[in-house]
């Protein structure tokens, strides 16, 4: 399973403060090999997924069949206040919108390129048009 640089960040914040990058990642890797997918989903429809000892990881698939990736890493719920419940609907909401934001800048490129192989066919077929106009009228 993939994990984004975003998760791994806020495994570390949330659970591991004493790690860093490439041992968390190493350790999240580890954790993941127990993890089970829940039934709940969240706002954007991802999986939620739990490690045996109450870590709730939430994971984006781009199909069903691809490969599943983890895109954060929730506060831990047991015995949790408001607040801390908040601040995983917040981080999450705001992890969806960042992954919105990457999914129309990607898309705007794919347009801006496409406008551009837009231009140049048609600015092609205009110059065609022209010297075939020429040939006919020689």
């Amino acid at each position: 399973m993939n994990i984004t640089s975003h998760a791994i960040e806020q495994f570390i914040k949330r659970y591991r403060p004493d790690l860093h990058g490439y041992m968390a990642n190493r350790e999240l890797t580890k954790l993941l090999e127990n993890a089970a997918p829940l039934k709940e989903k969240t706002f954007n429809g991802d999986e939620m997924w739990k490690t045996p000892d109450g870590m709730r990881l939430v994971v984006k698939r781009d199909g069903d069949k691809s490969e599943p990736v983890v895109i954060t890493v929730l506060p831990k719920q047991e015995g949790c206040s408001e607040q801390v419940e908040d601040d995983g609907i917040v981080s999450l909401l705001e992890d969806q919108l960042l992954d919105l934001k990457v999914k129309l800048g990607f898309e705007k490129d794919r347009l801006k390129e496409a406008n551009q192989i837009y231009n140049s066919t048609f600015k092609q077929a205009k110059e065609l048009e022209d010297q075939l106009e020429v040939l006919k009228y020689k």
